[in-house]
């Protein structure tokens, strides 16, 4: 098995730019659950998968947040706009902002992930 997903940095819970771009994602009607990474490689090896893997990729993902941002601030602006309204627009900035301070701050993080299921 193979993947990437979020994940829980160890403060995530006390750090208002991880709540707040997680209750936009509510909001959006996006309500996900996150772990930390230790209680992730928990539940696979519960569920019997060995050879478990994470890697960190948050670095790459808060720079891919950082580029997102530049261009829905600039050559896709107009666009979005006129797709999802000012609102809409907004909701994407802000969703975008906080997101990339969270990965900044390690309240969020990104990993890839891999296992193998015994035969």
């Amino acid at each position: 098995m193979i993947g990437s997903d979020w994940f829980l940095g160890s403060n995530a819970l006390s750090t208002d730019d991880y709540k707040i771009w997680h209750e936009n994602l509510k909001k959006a009607g996006l309500d996900f659950f996150f772990t930390e990474p230790k209680e992730t490689i928990a539940a696979y090896s519960r569920s019997g998968f060995e050879n478990i893997k994470l890697t960190d990729n948050t670095g790459w993902i808060f720079e891919e947040s950082n580029r997102h941002l530049e261009i829905v601030h600039s050559t896709s602006r107009e666009a979005l706009i006129s797709a999802l309204g000012d609102d809409g627009y907004k909701n994407i900035i802000e969703r975008t902002e906080h997101r990339a301070a969270a990965l900044a701050s390690g309240a969020l993080l990104h990993m890839n992930f891999q296992a193998q299921k015994p035969v």
